[in-house]
């Protein structure tokens, strides 16, 4: 789906302020760089990075791609697709660009947040957050109980987060829907009859 013009100046702004950011955190460490810093060079408000990342940590965690990529599956979630289906087609509306065109800062990212504990304990809560949203919405859309869509949201989120992993191992030379075609797939051995 095309984007607003609304939507392409978020995308732009926020790309911008988070390459700066990620530019200072490497400069000098993530504990070292305040908001205020990163607003100054990015040209931008304090106000406007808080509204586009919520947080200093989310200057690492979120981005440009979150919102097409949750928009699709919330959408997504209501059709009669098949939950894996509806996992791939979410993930292949940013895959180019997230893990092919932007790969470099993708990769910055992923291991700042792979080797800084703070960074990996909000990843962790961002994932949680996520995770029990499109269980609420997976219930309503399925009417599936709260325990079933948790648990079949978890293990999808699980199955992304393994092909992060392997496409980050790979120092993205994988492509990252290869990655998480091969985790997806290893859900068919939790009940392989």
């Amino acid at each position: 789906m095309e984007q607003g013009l609304r939507e392409r100046k978020k995308a732009r702004t926020m790309h911008q302020v988070q390459t700066v950011a990620l530019r200072l955190f490497a400069e000098r460490g993530f504990d070292e760089v305040t908001i205020e810093q990163v607003a100054a060079e990015a040209e931008v408000s304090p106000s406007t990075v808080y509204r586009y990342f919520g947080t200093k940590e989310g200057l690492v965690i979120v981005d440009e791609f979150d919102d097409p990529a949750l928009g699709g599956l919330e959408t997504l979630l209501t059709s009669d697709e098949s939950l894996v289906a509806i996992v791939r087609k979410a993930i292949s509306a940013i895959d180019d660009e997230h893990f092919a065109q932007a790969r470099e800062l993708t990769m910055v990212r992923t291991k700042m947040i792979m080797e800084t504990p703070t960074l990996r304990a909000a990843a962790g809560i961002r994932i949680a957050e996520l995770t029990a949203q499109f269980a609420d919405q997976l219930a309503v859309a399925r009417g599936y109980t709260h325990t079933k869509a948790l648990a079949l949201v978890g293990a999808l989120m699980g199955c992304v987060m393994a092909a992060l992993y392997a496409w980050y191992s790979s120092s993205g030379s994988s492509s990252f829907s290869a990655c998480l075609d091969e985790a997806l797939d290893a859900l068919s051995e939790l009940d392989p009859s």
